[in-house]
């Protein structure tokens, strides 16, 4: 019923940008495909690197009891290692996992401590955890190992079949 009243009184609500968009259609395909052509020829020329360099800051320390029972492994090796790694600043996460001989931590940083600085305090962290008279003597020592995924292949691929291995490779 308004828009009736509307139009005997020829006033109409416009919405100005509308307006002049509709009545200049062929302008704003221009000022589109401009944009479009603008955003292509920037996405082609962006610098663009196939195997960027992904550093993660996540130390491993594997510590091998042998005959040594998951309890144990946790409560006299794991636990005071773990204590040892909350203390030190900038960890975000800790995961452990004790079973029948071994005792694997992952200790992972915020992504403003370098590897190398990551490693040197874990090293500092188990060394005072052994340093403690109720920690038992190890027969073999901690390893400590960090992933660099840059030396990681990007993707394996087995073949299999009844066929020469030339053919397979092609």
């Amino acid at each position: 019923m308004s828009e009736i009243n509307e139009k005997k009184s020829g006033k109409l609500k416009q919405f100005g940008l509308t307006t002049i968009s509709v009545n200049n259609r062929k302008t704003v395909f221009l000022i589109a495909a401009l944009i479009f052509i603008a955003g292509l020829s920037a996405y082609i020329s962006m610098p663009k690197e196939s195997f960027p360099e992904l550093v993660i800051p996540e130390i491993y320390v594997g510590t091998p009891y042998p005959g040594g029972s998951p309890e144990f492994i946790e409560d006299k090796i794991t636990a005071p290692f773990e204590k040892e790694f909350n203390s030190i600043k900038d960890v975000k996460e800790i995961t452990s996992t004790s079973i029948y001989g071994y005792s694997s931590i992952k200790i992972e940083f915020n992504f403003n401590v370098s590897i190398e600085e990551g490693r040197r305090k874990v090293q500092d962290a188990i060394a005072d955890a052994r340093a403690k008279p109720e920690f038992p003597t190890l027969d073999f020592e901690p390893t400590i190992r960090e992933v660099d995924f840059s030396e990681m292949p990007v993707m394996n691929i087995n073949l299999s079949g009844n066929y020469t291995t030339d053919d397979l490779k092609k």
